[in-house]
Parts: C-alpha cells; structure tokens; sequence
C-alpha cells in the first residue's frame, strides 16, 4: 500500500542522513504527489471543502451570503483567488499542498533533531488527519507551530500578528492568544514545578462542566465554531482516545526524570506544549471539539520522541526504545487507515 511505501521509505532515509540535502526535497516531492493527488480521501470534511469551492465565487464576483459567512475570510479569499482561474478543485488542492508543505517541512527542519524521524512519526500519527480532512485548522495549525518562537522570544506583538492570521483561516485559534499569556508563565517556572502544576490541575476534572459551560458562552457570543457548536460540545462519542493521555503520560513521566537535562531544558517550549495537551486531554477528553483543539500542540509529540531517543545514554536501551517506537508507529498508521471514516482510506489510488 502507498502509506506503508512512504512511511518505510520515511524511515529509509534516516539510515542515508548524510544525503539529507538530496533526500530532503525528493520526499518534499513525494509527500506531495501523494497529498495533493489523493482521489477525493479526506471524509466528510473534504467533501464540504469541495462544494464550498464549487460554490464560491471568482474573485471579480465575490460577495458575502449567508453560506459564505460560516467560513473564514483568509481562507474564502484563498479560494475565490483560485476559482478566478480554474474551476478544478483539485488545482486548489495542489496550490494548497504545496505552500502548507512548504511551511510544514521548514518548521520541523527548524525545530527537530532528527528530520527524518520526526517526518516518520508525522505521517504514521497525525500527517493524513491535518492534511487530508483538516484543511482550514491545517493552516492554523501551521501558523501557530511558526509562531511558537515568538513565545520564547517574548515578542507577543509578533505573536498575536500570527495568531490573527491564523484565526482567519480557523476561528478557534483566537484561544490561542491566551496561551501565549500560560506558556509565558510556564517558561518561568521549572519543568518539575509545571509538571506538578498540571497533575494538580488535572485532578481538578470535576470543575470541567462548569468551564465548558463557560467557554460555550463566550465561543457562542464570538461565533466561533459556527451552528455546530452546540453539537461539537454535547458530543461525547467521538472524544479523545485514553491510548493518547496514556501516552502522553509516559512522555511527561520520562521528562520527570530526565528535567536536569540541558538538552532537555532547550525544548520546554514544546514541554510545555504536552502538558498542556495532557491537562486538556483529561478535562475535556468526551467532547470531541477539544479533540480537534488539542491538535494546535501536537508538534511536542513530533519534535520530543526523537530527542527522547536521542539523550538515552544506555545504547542497548536506545536502540531499543527506538525499535519499540518504530513498530507503534506502524500500529498506528495501520489503525489510522483502517477506521477513518469506515476504512475510507484504504480506496488509495494514485491519479
């Protein structure tokens, strides 16, 4: 199968790093072709995303109607700009897989030890959810990951500039202003005393009623999330899987004991970014607009296993913890293929 082909191949490339400057473009080049020409994969969300470029108007013909007006404008002006010179939605889809491809791959470039391996654990785990079905909040997301060194900069000018952007792509990024306020008061604190703040917290879950009744009523008098709110929230039968706090569990378990590290300590910014993840998780994990929202800090997960790996001093353990991490990840992607929308994905058929 093409996922398995790509995420061996993924893998592959980690063995040959001294190529990297060739390898690099060439799976650029691949992980587009195979994204930018999926046939019609991406669930239900895909589909609206076609009939909304279908129906939207050539730039010249723009105008704001009841319909248009449950969508962002950065992202309906995107798609007017597109239709004023083709009305093939999957030309929009190229043009959009090449800039957030672009965009992807200089922020793991930037942030990751290991390039490759951290791709590795994108495509088994999140890559397909973000970039096949999550078209508007994959640009968010991105958005976001770019900005996170505006954080540890201490620029909240340079910050909120980004997140603006961002939420004009997906209005549930305007809560993302308030991180910006959480993670700075993280990054002053130590990892021990933030890890001990979030299991406190976390503890708390009985007050999360009272707080999502809370945030209902502002995201509704704001708009955000548009007539399904109501449903995204009374939802608990989609909400996030318990494998994924367990995990996270481990992860923050793993940086208890190693919080002296110094390469460690280089990285509390995406740290920070899985206890947050983690408190979230367990508060909200039945309501499954949470599960969407959480996904703004999955980077953590693709930037700190490898520098797990990494600073594990033992090299049988190393070598160890690595093969155990590369077979779940294939778990993963096998799980992911096979009940995304009934299986859906499995209909792959290049061109």
């Amino acid at each position: 199968m093409y996922y398995f082909a790509i995420d061996f191949f993924i893998l592959l490339f980690m063995v040959f790093e001294k190529y990297k400057k060739l390898l690099l473009p060439l799976l650029f080049i691949v992980l587009f072709l195979f994204t930018a020409f999926r046939p019609g994969l991406g669930g239900w969300d895909y589909q609206v995303y076609k009939q909304l470029f279908d129906y939207i108007p050539d730039i010249f013909n723009f105008k704001i109607d009841a319909k248009l007006l449950e969508y962002e404008p950065l992202y309906l002006l995107f798609n007017s700009l597109v239709k004023t010179f083709t009305d093939n939605f999957l030309i929009f889809i190229i043009i959009y897989t090449f800039f957030t491809h672009l965009i992807m791959f200089s922020i793991i470039k930037k942030y990751s030890t290991n390039f490759f391996y951290s791709m590795f654990i994108y495509f088994s785990t999140y890559y397909l959810w973000h970039n096949f079905t999550l078209l508007r909040q994959n640009i968010a997301i991105l958005v976001f990951w770019f900005s996170l060194k505006y954080i540890k900069q201490e620029k909240f000018g340079k910050y909120l500039f980004f997140i603006l952007i961002a939420t004009l792509f997906h209005k549930s990024a305007i809560i993302l202003i308030l991180f910006y306020f959480i993670f700075q008061i993280m990054e002053r604190l130590s990892i021990k005393k933030n890890i001990d703040l979030i299991i406190f917290v976390s503890l708390l879950k009985p007050l999360s009623d009272y707080l999502l009744n809370i945030i209902y009523v502002i995201s509704s008098y704001f708009g955000i999330g548009r007539s399904n709110l109501e449903a995204y929230l009374s939802s608990t039968s989609r909400g996030i899987n318990p494998i994924f706090i367990l995990e996270s569990l481990i992860f923050i378990t793993f940086i208890y004991f190693n919080r002296n590290n110094e390469t460690i300590k280089k990285y509390k910014i995406f740290i920070n970014c899985l206890l947050v993840t983690f408190s979230i998780s367990v508060w909200f994990r039945n309501y499954e607009i949470f599960a969407r929202f959480v996904e703004y800090f999955r980077i953590y997960y693709i930037i700190l296993i490898p520098l797990f790996v990494q600073i594990i001093k033992n090299v049988y353990l190393k070598y160890s913890v690595f093969i155990l991490t590369i077979l779940y990840f294939f778990f993963r992607l096998i799980r992911y293929i096979n009940s995304f929308d009934g299986g859906s994905l499995l209909n792959y058929t290049l061109f």
